[in-house]
């Protein structure tokens, strides 16, 4: 059984350089075709894989699944120390940052000011339409809501091995006018305290969607 975690990559809020993604307008169909992870973008540092993409309401939740140290490997093996990190009570690392290119931007609005979350930063760009060209691990994300959202039992066991029935059935993701279109998701992270925020956007939008 694969070992993974999963994690809000990106979301809505305005972020340490003053900038909103709009996660509805990024298009991952680039990064599909090598959904490759890294450690603190170094590319010279890949370090796990992406399983699936999925929008909600305010940002992008992704399931990230890591290999095994192949026999007869020797030294560090990246995706072990990561692990190690993340099993620490408090885990020592937390962040996702993506790397991404411009398509589309606008100065913000006195309704943008209102609109997107903040922790204090003040928004200077809005990113209307963007494209997905990876996503890694950080001590220090960009955006500090993008962070590791479930590892909770049922999903990710203790072990950080993936529960793969509770994906079924699998999840898929479609495009749509060049955004990320959830059409299902599993019971466990609906449910998930941990995951609630995350999620809470994905259901409306659901029910937006049958009504």
């Amino acid at each position: 059984t694969d070992k993974g975690i999963v994690a809000k990559i990106t979301t809505d809020s305005i972020d340490r350089d003053g900038e909103v993604l709009v996660p509805q307008g990024m298009n991952a169909k680039e990064f599909e075709n090598n959904p490759v992870l890294f450690w603190n973008h170094d590319y010279a540092d890949p370090v796990a894989v992406n399983r699936w993409l999925r929008l909600d309401g305010d940002g992008i939740v992704a399931l990230t699944v890591f290999p095994e140290r192949p026999e007869g490997h020797e030294g560090e093996w990246r995706p072990d120390t990561i692990l190690a990190m993340l099993a620490c009570d408090p885990p020592l690392v937390r962040g996702v940052s993506i790397g991404f290119a411009y398509v589309e931007t606008r100065p913000p609005t006195k309704k943008d000011d209102k609109a997107f979350p903040t922790t204090g930063n003040k928004l200077k760009q809005v990113v209307s339409k963007s494209r997905l060209l990876e996503y890694s691990f950080t001590p220090l994300p960009m955006n500090e809501d993008a962070l590791i959202v479930a590892t909770q039992k049922g999903l990710i066991r203790d072990d950080f091995r993936i529960n793969e029935k509770a994906f079924e059935p699998r999840p898929s993701l479609r495009l749509r006018r060049g955004a990320l279109v959830l059409d299902n998701i599993p019971n466990e992270v609906r449910k998930s305290s941990d995951a609630a925020r995350a999620v809470r956007g994905t259901l409306r939008m659901m029910k937006d969607e049958l009504d």
